[in-house]
Parts: C-alpha cells; structure tokens; sequence
C-alpha cells in the first residue's frame, strides 16, 4: 500500500475534485485490469510578483513494485504535464522524494530550485522510542531544557480559535507582492485547505496585540498516523511567538511526541527557533516552466519563493 495506511474515499474526493483551484491532473496506467501507476498535479493559483498565474503542485506519484525501474514515471509524466498545459497551468512544481527527484530534473527539465528546511520539535519521550535506553535518558534529561517561548508576553492574547477568513488571508499573503512567489493565500483557498473533508484535525491559536489580529498558528493530525505538522504567520514577532508556543505547549499535553514545521519563511523560523524547534533535515524544491512567455519573477531563483507547511499535502 504506497500510503502505508487506508484512506477514506472523502479524502481524495477533497484533494482532488473539490479544489477550487480546479480539478487534479492525473495519469495512470494500467496493466491486467488493475491501476500499476499514476502520476498526479493538484491545482493551485500562484501569486508570482503582482500576477496571479495557474498553477499544479506535482505529488502523488506511485509505481507498482512489480513494474519499477520500466520508466513508468517518465511514461506518466510527460503526457501528464502536457494535459496540464493544456488546461491552462503555467508552472508546475513539489517536493519529490529522492527516487523521483532526478528524473524530474534530468529527464522532465524541471528546475532545482534549492531545499526548503524542515524543522523539529522533539516534544515527549515518547518520540524516540526506538533510540536505546541510554540515549533516551539523555534525551528526558535534555527536553525540560528546550525553550518554549513566551507564552503571554505584555499587551498579547492568545485565543485557541480559529481566525476569520480575513484575519487569515491578511497575515498568510503578507509579502507576496513585489518579487516574490508563493502559492495565493484567498477565502475559498482557506475554506477548502482547512476543510473537514481534509480529514485532519486542526487546532488554532489566535493572537491579538491590543485587540488586533497579529498571528496564527495551527497544527493537524489525522488518523493515518504522520507526523503532525505546525504552521504559523504574522506580522508581530511577539505574537508569533506567543501564538507558536501555545500551539506546541497544547500539542505536548495531548501527547503528541513530535511536531515539524515545513518552512523557509524567516519570521516563522524566527517563532519556531525561539520555541525549541531545530532544522533536522530539508526537502528538494524543484519548478517546471509550462509557458514561453516571461511570468515576472524568475520562479527559478530560490530566494524568491516563499513557502509554509500548508504548501505541503502532508499538512
């Protein structure tokens, strides 16, 4: 099972039809009667400099163990991306796992853009438990002395709701003029991203300085057992802070052993370093051009992106 885990069909019915960005692009084979591969691309609408272009984030991509190393992938993706095109999509990019990532870049031009970092904190012994019983000591030992941030720094109130759709869209969006690149931050985007359907269960914190909106963080779980992701944005560092460390310090209690946070956003590592998060590891960021004509900022150049955990189909 390539998902480790069974999925209920309303998961897919959300990721793939219900997006209002449109409808998923996918391609699979077949073989015997039986779907052998597929390679998928979720819509998604891009706000590139001051231009809103359409987009795909490629994912999803699957090949029965019996017909691996056959070039399934590269027979999928090529027509893959051109019904993309000709559904209008200008860019298509993701995070592949290291089996798909060179035949993304050698074989389907696509473009290395750089790594976005993924950062970690360890928030219950439980967490490793596969390590030995020594290094488990020491970790016990260690944990109390992580910081945990400001939880209620002066003039901050943390609420554990959920921020309006403005509130959301105002803090998400900010810097997404200019010459940077990220995927546009909208009502119907929030309403369909943190959806029920999504099958996650996302908790929220809101923080307001002097009765303003100033921050958000929120996490998600979901039944099939990854690793619970955290998200995070505002415009106020204290708040920011105060919002992330409330999320972490409510997901320790509910026992949660570990959240990680899929970020290059420097005011969000900022919040999350400040709370005990550490970079463990990085993911591969890579950009295919569907279009000839020029889309302002070059989508090529990584200090241009920027890119947060709900970016992430694992979010």
């Amino acid at each position: 099972m390539v998902f480790r885990s069974r999925r209920p069909r309303e998961y897919f019915a959300w990721k793939y039809h219900d997006n209002p960005a449109g409808k998923a692009v996918i391609m699979v084979a077949e073989a015997a009667g039986k779907i052998v591969g597929q390679v998928a691309s979720v819509p998604t609408r891009l706000r590139l400099g001051d231009e809103t272009v359409s987009g795909a984030q490629s994912l999803d991509v699957m090949t029965h163990p019996d017909y691996r190393n056959q070039g399934m992938f590269l027979a999928l993706a090529k027509p893959s991306h051109e019904l993309a095109s000709s559904r209008g999509i200008e860019v298509i990019y993701g995070f592949p796992v290291p089996a798909a990532f060179q035949g993304y870049v050698k074989r389907l031009n696509a473009e290395h853009v750089g790594y976005v970092p993924i950062w970690t904190r360890l928030l219950n012994p439980a967490a490793v438990a596969s390590l030995s019983p020594a290094k488990r000591r020491i970790f016990s030992l260690g944990l109390p002395l992580l910081p945990t941030g400001k939880d209620n720094p002066q003039g901050v109130e943390v609420r554990e709701e959920k921020p309006s759709e403005e509130e959301w869209v105002s803090t998400a969006s900010q810097g997404a003029t200019g010459q940077l690149c990220r995927v546009e931050r909208s009502a119907d985007q929030f309403r369909w991203r943190f959806d029920l359907a999504s099958q996650r269960r996302y908790r929220w914190f809101s923080a307001y300085r002097g009765g303003r909106f100033a921050a958000w963080a929120v996490y998600g779980t979901n039944s099939w057992g990854q690793t619970p992701m955290i998200d995070l944005a505002g415009d106020d560092r204290e708040s920011l802070v105060a919002a992330a460390s409330w999320a972490t310090r409510r997901a320790k209690e509910s026992g949660l052993g570990t959240l990680i946070a899929f970020t290059n956003e420097e005011k969000a590592i900022g919040a999350l370093r400040a709370c005990g998060y550490m970079q463990r590891g990085k993911v591969p960021f890579v950009v295919r051009l569907q279009t000839t004509r020029s889309l302002g900022p070059n989508v090529h150049l990584p200090g241009f992106w920027r890119i947060t955990s709900e970016d992430s189909d694992t979010f």
